[in-house]
Formats: C-alpha cells, structure tokens, sequence
C-alpha cells in the first residue's frame, strides 16, 4: 500500500480540491478580478463617451455626457461594493462538512441579481434622462439602447420606470432561485439523518 501512495502524486491536490476552502479561494479572487475587470471597462467606455464631443459641440451633448458620466461612477460604485462584499462572504463562509460548493453557488446567484438590479435601475434613469435631454439614445453606453422605445417625454419617462421595476424584478428572481438552492440542501441534509 505504501508503494501506491508514493505513485498517487495528485493525492493531496485532490484533498486540497475536496476541501471548500479551495473553491471559496478561487471564487473570492475570481468577484475581486471582475472588480479590476469592471474599472477597466469603465474606463473605456468613459473614454468613448467623452469621444463623443469629436463629432461637434453641443450643449445638450455635453449635459448628457456629464449626467450619463455621473450615473456610470455610481453604477461603478455600487458594482464594485457588490462585488467586493460578496467575495469577502465567500471567503468567510465556515468550511461545511457535506456540501461545499453549494454554498458558493447561493451567495453568487444574489450577487447576480444584485449586480443586474443595480444595473438596470441606474441606468433605467440615465436612459430617460438621455432621452429627455438628446430625443434619442445614442449606442455608445452599453445597456442602454434597449430602454430607448419611444422618445420624448413618455420615452423617458417609461425608461425611468422600466429600468427600476425590471431591476427589482431580476433581483427577487436570483434571490428566489438563491433560497431555492437553500432549501435542496436543507431538504438533503434533513433527509440523511
């Protein structure tokens, strides 16, 4: 038996892996990677906003490049709290002795929904906002074009409403789905004793 155990090179890799530590490590620094990530795409997408102002001066362009810039910080923000927070609760969660993934899974599917609550309710009101100030909505913004079904007053208006109500919306569902992954591990943990 000992002479298998030499060959089994992979053995404490493999107990390593068992362990819910591993997973709750990699998912940790993988949310604090898509943080890093998150602030170079808003730095881009920054600068092609600011890039608009090359295609000519205008007040109202200038407006909506400043408020859309303010709305971006704030969903910047917000992401990077999420995203942040959440890694630090998976790192923190106390090693289990059944299921150890599981637990993971539950705190990313809210974190899911509260990156797309947060997305769609910030930018819902840039996007009415944007209609109200230019009449349309320009593609340079990602997210945003689909908010832009009619312009106007009503156009901005339902933007203002949609982005929100649709946020909430997307939230409660993650979270329902969340509390559901919940409740299978509650139902088998129950069911082994």
């Amino acid at each position: 038996m000992e002479k298998i155990n030499q060959f089994l090179l992979l053995k404490p890799l493999l107990k390593m892996i068992s362990e819910g530590t591993f997973f709750a490590k990699i998912f940790a620094w993988f949310l604090r990677i898509l943080a890093a990530l998150a602030v170079i795409a808003f730095c881009f997408i920054s600068f092609q906003l600011w890039r608009m102002l090359g295609m000519g001066f205008e007040v109202k362009l200038l407006i909506f490049i400043l408020l859309t810039q303010i709305f971006m910080v704030a969903l910047l923000y917000v992401a990077l709290n999420i995203l942040l927070v959440r890694s630090s609760d998976i790192e923190d969660l106390p090693s289990a002795a059944d299921y150890k993934v599981i637990p993971i899974f539950v705190i990313v599917m809210k974190m899911i929904g509260e990156l797309l609550a947060a997305f769609y309710a910030i930018m819902g009101i840039a996007a009415g906002l944007a209609i109200w100030i230019l009449g349309t909505l320009p593609g340079i913004v990602p997210g945003m074009r689909m908010f832009g079904g009619e312009g106007g007053f009503i156009g901005g208006i339902s933007a203002i409403i949609l982005g929100p109500v649709l946020g909430f919306l997307l939230l409660s569902l993650f979270y329902l789905i969340a509390e559901q992954i919940g409740v299978f591990v509650d139902i088998a943990r129950n069911t082994k004793r």
